[in-house]
């Protein structure tokens, strides 16, 4: 559900919306490129997979179908050194 959680001002103009509800003027707005690096497959296997909504798919699914989905999700993201490479940004703002 995007109305809570880590998800709660992810949609377009919530965050900006909840900034000027509580009177803070944007001062600088910029997305920052961090992407998340896993030494193998396996390792970012194990990460996804023991997370909490993992955890219910598990579940439901079973540790082994999940974990195989994830592997070939990651896939596209393996580079030939065998690191998984997966693409990431934040949005940064800065308020007065």
């Amino acid at each position: 559900m995007k109305d809570s959680g880590m998800f709660a001002l992810s949609e377009p103009g919530r965050l900006d919306a909840l900034l000027s509800a509580v009177g803070l003027a944007v001062q600088a707005d910029d997305e920052i490129e961090c992407p998340v690096v896993f030494q193998d497959t396996r390792d970012a296997v194990r990460a996804f997979t023991g997370s909490g909504p993992m955890q219910l798919a598990i579940m439901e699914s079973g540790e082994r179908i999940v974990s195989e989905a994830a592997r070939q999700t990651l896939t596209p993201y393996s580079r030939q050194d065998g690191r998984v490479t997966l693409p990431a940004w934040y949005r940064a703002v800065i308020t007065k």
